[in-house]
């Protein structure tokens, strides 16, 4: 798939979200403002990833994946965490990856950047 193409699914599919700042702590959460999980708080734990080498080629055979623990901060919605919230989870996480360590050299016009409020 395109680079470009790619990075424009990955912000399709992720819904809106915002940063907050975790009571009595010294980080960040994410709070998801719309979709199927709005009003959820979560923080990341460990990010790893897998199917690429210390190099960051690919592993012969291996399909690349980003790993990620989490922390619910609240869920006023009751919602169920069950693998599609864990997805939207990742999609959000995709799109800070993406915001971070994306390609510099590709244009954004500001509307995706995680660094931006209520962006997604």
């Amino acid at each position: 798939m395109d680079p470009m193409k790619k990075r424009a699914h990955l912000r399709k599919r992720a819904p809106k979200f915002d940063f907050f700042e975790i009571e009595g702590e010294d980080s960040n959460g994410i709070v998801i403002l719309d979709g199927d999980f709005a009003h959820l708080k979560y923080s990341y734990g460990v990010i790893s990833f897998s199917g690429i080498d210390q190099d960051g080629d690919l592993v012969d055979g291996a399909e690349p994946s980003v790993n990620f623990t989490y922390d619910i901060i609240d869920n006023p919605d009751n919602y169920d965490i069950d693998q599609s919230a864990i997805d939207v989870m990742g999609s959000v996480l995709s799109v800070l990856l993406d915001a971070k360590y994306g390609e510099p050299d590709e244009p954004n016009d500001g509307e995706d950047d995680p660094d931006e409020s209520s962006s997604g």
